[in-house]
Order: structure tokens, then sequence, then C-alpha cells
């Protein structure tokens, strides 16, 4: 008995076991207001931090990557599509708990039971008249193996129509994670033609310095000769400061938009990659579809409408399955084992088979409620989908219309960069012969400066305004890649 007592105080002792949090918890926050929280051993683990190893490796660094390298090592490096993965295998696996109701449910036990039972016995001599009074103390053992199966023959497509439910959660989740590809895509493609425009924009900031010397050089040479004064060359030297200046400042610019590019591949922003210059875009190759043809895309394959068409079917079917409440249920039980007894005595297989059949009378209008409540999901998800649809038009309808702007735009800076080269050119040329002032020299320099950045703004603005059309008509999906 004490060692019986010994091992149960020991097991009490075991199950009870606690920490500081029951009695203190506020010793786990903050002691005030103004106090930094100091972690505790187990706390102070998080901030212990590894760089994360890239599972698609970048090439050497003098390679100079396109934007299909990079989406390559985004797609497999950033974060947020193995997020969206995760949640479509989640939704994978309930698709299959919602799956295994059909199946019987089997599971199996053995047990073991001792009893100790005491007896009072009266015994009565008749002779003597005399009552005796006797304990028999009686003790029992009996154990065995028992197997229980439960198995729903019938209810009417309740499991099946929840199953179903899960079936179009699933297909969400699969279409969510499309999107988030695609997305990713964009993203990437955003920030690379960005980090591409500041540089281009970089390399207009470095000619315009040039331009800006070859003024000042040009007034100088002007002043040592006698046919210009000195307010020229002071206004030239203005000008080259300032070059300076705008130059510095896109430098800035240019690191912060290849840090940005680089986490949008997953890449932390202190490696060093290198990428492509930016394309020079053939105007005369450029045909434009009609809005109609990347609507009817849009409609057939754009992964975020395709997911909220799978929401709405899931609320219908989750409708069907809480309308199927009131039906009822068969159900088939079997409780099959055997029972030893102490002396070597057994029952020779025991057995239990029952067959019910419940329905619900009333539950507290539990059941109405459901239905009530999945007829409201029913009718949101349906305004979601309406709302959707209206999204991907008006998108497809503004995205449309701005890449047939950014054609026009980039035609215009084009023509634009051509006629401002050839003013500066002709006034640094007529300044230089004296025949003009350093004012309309810094004038037409000017127009060449904002003739370069305009240029690279609408070369970025065109290929953004593509990237966006491609993903609003959900065209980079593998279906529709050669839709166009």
């Amino acid at each position: 008995m004490k060692t019986i007592f010994s091992a149960f105080f020991i097991c009490l002792l075991a199950g009870c076991a606690v920490n500081r949090a029951v009695y203190d918890p506020f010793a786990y926050a903050p002691k005030d207001t103004c106090w930094y929280y100091t972690p505790d051993c187990e706390a102070d683990a998080l901030s212990c931090w590894e760089e994360c190893e890239t599972c698609v490796e970048p090439p050497p660094e003098k390679h100079p990557l396109s934007l299909a390298e990079a989406i390559d090592i985004a797609l497999v490096n950033n974060p947020q599509t193995q997020i969206s993965w995760g949640r479509a295998r989640e939704a994978a696996a309930q698709y299959g708990k919602s799956q295994s109701v059909f199946f019987p449910k089997i599971s199996a036990d053995f047990y073991f039971t001792r009893d100790r039972t005491a007896y009072l016995v009266n015994q009565v001599e008749q002779q003597q008249n005399i009552t005796m009074a006797g304990l028999i103390i009686n003790t029992q053992s009996q154990w065995g193996p028992q197997t229980h199966l439960m198995w729903t023959l019938l209810d009417f497509g309740q499991r099946r129509y929840t199953s179903e439910a899960a079936r179009y959660a699933l297909y969400y989740a699969d279409f969510t994670h499309n999107d988030a590809i695609q997305l990713l895509v964009q993203n990437v493609t955003l920030a690379y033609y960005h980090y591409l425009y500041e540089v281009k924009l970089q390399e207009a900031k470095e000619a315009d310095l040039v331009n800006a010397q070859e003024t000042l050089a040009a007034a100088e040479l002007g002043l040592s000769q006698g046919v210009n004064n000195i307010s020229d060359v002071l206004q030239a030297r203005s000008g080259v400061l300032l070059a300076e200046i705008v130059l510095s400042e896109q430098s800035a610019i240019v690191n912060s938009a290849y840090a940005t590019v680089l986490d949008a591949m997953g890449l932390p922003a202190n490696r060093t990659v290198h990428f492509e210059k930016l394309p020079i875009v053939d105007l005369d190759k450029m045909e434009l579809p009609a809005l109609d043809s990347f609507i009817q895309i849009a409609m057939e394959s754009r992964p975020d409408l395709l997911a909220t068409r799978a929401q709405m079917e899931s609320a219908e079917m989750s409708l069907k399955a809480a309308k199927r409440l009131w039906a009822p249920t068969l159900d088939y039980s079997l409780e099959f084992g055997r029972t030893y007894f102490s002396g070597g005595f057994h029952d020779n297989n025991d057995f239990t088979s029952t067959f019910s059949v419940s329905m619900p009378l009333f539950t507290g209008f539990n059941i109405r409620n459901s239905v009530r409540a999945a007829k409201a999901k029913v009718e949101a998800a349906s305004g979601q989908l309406r709302e959707k649809e209206l999204a991907v038009i008006r998108d497809l309808k503004k995205s449309h219309f701005n890449v047939e702007a950014a054609l026009e735009t980039l035609h215009a800076a084009n023509r634009y960069l051509k006629a401002s080269k050839e003013e500066y050119e002709v006034a640094l040329a007529q300044y230089k012969a004296g025949v003009n002032t350093i004012l309309n020299v810094i004038s037409a320099q000017a127009s060449l400066f904002d003739a370069r950045a305009k240029q690279a703004d609408a070369t970025q603005q065109w290929f953004n305004s593509l990237a966006t059309l491609t993903y609003n008509a959900g065209i980079l999906s593998c279906q529709t890649g050669d839709a166009l």
C-alpha cells in the first residue's frame, strides 16, 4: 500500500507541475509603460538569427539578370508564395478529412479490472437457535480486448455536401495561390523595371552633367577670348553644380530601388546582383488587341475571380448540407470482444450489434438558424462575385487605356528628346560662334534635361502598363500564355 500511495503521489505532483506564470503572470510582461521588456531564456532564443539560404542561387555577379531570371528566383524564394502554398495544402488536408466520414470508424481497446468486495453473511443454527455472522471477501479480476465499429449508413446527403463545400474551399485556396504567383510576377516586374528606369535616369543625369560641363567650357572659352563676360560663366557654373546635386540625389534613389527589387525577389538587400539595361522599345511592332479579348480571357482565367467563384460554390454546398440537418440518419454500431475472468473462465466472445435511426425534432431553432446563416453566406458570396467581376472589367478598362496612352506618350517623348538634342546642339554652336546668348543655351539645355527624364519615364510607364494589363487579364497562367 505504501508503494501504491507513493506512486500516486509522484504522479499527482507530475501532473500539477506549474511555473511562475500561475502565481505571478506579470513577471512575463514589462514592469511599466516605460520599461523595456527583458526576455527570459526561452524568449531570448528568438533573437538568434541566421541568414536563410536561398533555394535558387543568383548567377555570378558579372552576369546581368534578365526579367525572366529575376522572376524565377522570386518564385522560389519569396515568402508570399510559400504562405499561399501552405494554405492550399492545409485546405487539401481539410478536404481529405471531410472524406473520412464516409468510412466506418473502428477502434480497439484492452481493459483490466480487479475489484475486492466484502459480503456480510448471517448463518442460523436451527438446533441451538443461534445466529452467527461471517465476512466473506471476494477478489475478482476480469480483462479482455474489445473492438468498436461505428458507421453512418445514410444521412440524405449531409456528408456529401459538407465534403463538396470543403472541396470548393480547396479550389479557393488553390486559385488564391495562383493569384499570389501572378501578383508576385507583377510585383517583381514592376520593381525590376522601376530599378532599370532609375538606372537609366541616372545615366540621363550623367549625360546632363556632361552637357552642363560643355556649356561651362564654352562660356569659359568665350570669356578667355573676350567675347563673353563673367556672368555667362557664373550661370553655366551654377548649371553644373545643380546637375551634380541632382546626380547625387539620383544615386540614392537608385540604391533604394535596388533594395526594393531584391526584396521582391526574396533576396537580402545586401546581395550584389546586376541587372540588364532597360530594353529599347520597337514602336513599329506594337499592336494592342481589343479590350473585349482581354475581358474574355480574364473571365475564364483570372485566378482571383476563379477563387471567388469557388467561394460561391462552397457557400452553396454548405447551404445544401445545412438544409439536410433535418433529415434522419441511419447508423450502425458493433461492439465485439472477449471477457476473461479469474479462474480461466471467459464469455466465449460477446458482441452487440445495433442499427439506429435518429432525427432531430427540436433543437432550439439551431438548425433553422444554421440554414439562415448559410443562406446569408450565399448571398454575401454572390455579391462578392458580382463585385469582383465588375472590378475585373474596370481594371481591364483602365489598364488597356493606360497601355494606349503610354504608347502615345512614348512616341511623343522620343520626338521631344530628338528635338531637344537638336535645339541644344544648335544653341551651343551659335553661342560658340557669338551669335547667341547664354540664356538661350541654358534654356535649350534645360529642355534637353527634361526630355531625357520624360523619355525614361515614358519607357518605364510603357512596361508598367503592359505588366499591369497582363496581370489584370490573368494571361500569366499557362493556360492563356499563348492566347494573345
